[in-house]
């Protein structure tokens, strides 16, 4: 049986936590993995990281193609994977398991981040927080803290995080979020109500023929 598991991590100009992600893996309990890293085209650092990253453990395995997108390099990176099983949706931002990520950020008095799973579970827990613009997941980002009311903790590029922040107000949070629930309930209501009647209508015409 090959119980090797093959982690397939895409990078394109992640210089800056590239090192981070794999150092995350390299602490998991589990021993019998492989991790394959993608260079998609960087223009960082982050082949020069590739190969600190190699000399430190046999275990990863390193590979440059020209920038075609992260399709093709977890593509590549599946092409390439020796393991019985692999992971294509690990990204290197990512610096842990499921359950180190949510533990770290339930106890967590603060939460700094670039990700958003990061930023919806502080919302979840309740925890301060500020995000750290990511190129590639502005959009989503943006359009979960500007509905919480919280575009300010969203921090851009070439800006400063305000030191220190102000405090979020969990009770409007919550208020907008239920409102949020209310309008999708509402709308599937709709939604549904529409397709009923379509149904009916077309049963209708079907019998009249």
């Amino acid at each position: 049986m090959n119980d090797l598991i093959s982690v397939i991590i895409p990078a394109h100009n992640c210089g800056a936590y590239l090192w981070d992600c794999v150092q995350s893996l390299l602490e998991q309990t589990y021993p019998h993995f492989e991790a394959i890293v993608v260079d998609d085209g960087s223009e960082d650092d982050t082949w020069k990281i590739c190969g600190q990253i190699r000399r430190q453990d046999s275990r990863i395995r390193i590979f440059h193609q020209e920038n075609r997108g992260v399709s093709e390099a977890r593509n590549r990176g599946m092409e390439l994977a020796g393991g019985a099983a692999a992971d294509p949706e690990f990204e290197a931002d990512v610096c842990a398991g499921p359950a180190e990520f949510l533990g770290y950020i339930r106890h967590a008095s603060f939460v700094a981040t670039n990700s958003f799973h990061a930023a919806a579970f502080s919302l979840i827990f309740q925890k301060e927080f500020l995000v750290f613009a990511h190129s590639s997941r502005n959009a989503r980002l943006e359009n979960l803290l500007a509905a919480c009311g919280l575009g300010d903790r969203l921090i851009r590029e070439g800006e400063e995080a305000p030191v220190p922040a102000r405090p979020v107000c969990w009770d409007g949070v919550a208020e907008r979020i239920r409102q949020m629930a209310g309008k999708s309930r509402a709308y599937l209501v709709r939604a549904l109500a529409g397709g009923q009647q379509e149904n009916g209508e077309d049963r209708h015409a079907d019998g009249a023929v």
